[in-house]
């Protein structure tokens, strides 16, 4: 791999690690796209760094891909999830008739978290660093949550959502 791809490579490992801090956060951002609102996927900040892993990594030359495909059982489950479900949510979507717009949303949902999926899976992000940023994020927000019930009020993270 040469240095620009390893440093791509590593930059795709540290969005993953970013996105899984968060995943708790359900936070919205107010520059949405037209055609979507804050309550489709694209709404929410975790979609950012998200769709910045699996571009990093496709830009890293889809490193790990082959470990990945050469598993019969991960490659089976990539083409059933990627495929046959993301094609069929279209079909039996909530609402499909009365609002068109949920349809492409949830499929527009269900293709990032496979291929953020897949992307983590290949890029292959060492278990301990996963688990001390899972004990920090945890960590922050039970200090956060307990900071409010203490003051019995927002405790001026509005803005955060």
């Amino acid at each position: 791999m040469t240095r620009s791809r390893h440093i791509l490579y590593r930059f795709s490992q540290v969005m993953a690690l970013v996105t899984l801090a968060l995943v708790p956060m359900w936070w919205k951002h107010p520059l949405a796209p037209p055609p979507f609102t804050t309550s489709y996927v694209i709404g929410f900040v975790i979609v950012v760094p998200a769709v910045l892993t699996v571009v990093l990594w496709a830009l890293s030359g889809f490193a790990g891909l082959q470990a990945v495909l050469d598993d019969r059982s991960r490659r089976w489950w990539l083409v059933l999830a990627g495929t046959v479900w993301m094609l069929l949510s279209v079909v039996w979507a909530f609402m499909r008739v009365g609002r068109p717009g949920v349809a492409p949303g949830a499929a527009l949902q269900l293709t990032l978290a496979i291929a953020f999926a897949l992307a983590v899976t290949a890029i292959q992000i060492p278990v301990r660093r996963v688990l001390w940023l899972l004990t920090a994020v945890a960590l922050i927000h039970a200090l956060v949550g307990g900071a409010q019930v203490i003051a019995q009020r927002d405790v001026g993270l509005s803005a955060l959502g």
